[in-house]
């Protein structure tokens, strides 16, 4: 629980890996190199990394990465470390799956009041955009067998749509650097089908 704001308690209470740990930094430009092995065209413009406090998406850092392709397109990636050790902000929602059954996820988000007008309160908004899938493990055990969200998120936009949309869970182990089942699923998991997903997108 945070007792002041993020950026005093980070003063106080510094977390090791509630920013990205240069692990994480390196994996993101290891799909930088994946941009530019699998689509030509692409060149870097402009690169930029942002620290984040009391996000209500709790977002803490980002990275982001713009690229042009020969179609004065932009590709524009954003990578974003979540951190969340607040359980009453951790919400259960259920999805359709691929073969229409629902599928449980846990999101993780502040709700705000939005659209306030005089003699109107406004309206709940839930900014949570990170979700976990817990249909196995099941919303109750999973917040017994875990203290923190963390993770990284990754939207993706290119001629200002926004094509993809990646949630990616991390573990770390007590060295603090990530877990090898966390880093393995990063490289053989998670990046292979967001450039597959990219192919599909934009050829």
């Amino acid at each position: 629980m945070a007792i002041f704001g993020d950026f005093i308690d980070d003063k106080i209470f510094p977390k090791a890996n509630k920013k990205f740990i240069r692990e994480e930094k390196i994996l993101i430009d290891q799909f930088v190199e994946l941009i530019y092995k699998n689509f030509k065209s692409f060149e870097i413009e402009y690169s930029d990394t942002d620290v984040h406090y009391d996000d209500p998406r709790f977002f803490t850092e980002s990275i982001s990465k713009t690229f042009s392709d020969t179609k004065k397109k932009k590709l524009s990636i954003s990578f974003f470390k979540i951190y969340c050790s607040e359980k009453k902000f951790w919400f259960k929602y259920w999805e359709e799956g691929k073969k229409g059954e629902p599928v449980d996820f846990l999101y993780v988000g502040r709700e705000t009041k939005e659209g306030a007008t005089t003699g109107y309160s406004g309206f709940d908004f839930f900014h949570g955009v990170f979700k976990i899938n817990i249909d196995e493990e099941g919303f109750d055990e999973f917040k017994k067998n875990n203290k923190v969200i963390s993770g990284i998120w990754c939207r993706i936009y290119y001629d200002r749509d926004i094509i993809i949309e990646e949630s990616i869970p991390t573990k770390y182990a007590e060295i603090g650097d990530l877990t090898k089942d966390s880093k393995k699923n990063i490289i053989k998991k998670y990046f292979p089908n967001m450039i597959k997903k990219l192919k599909a997108k934009i050829g």
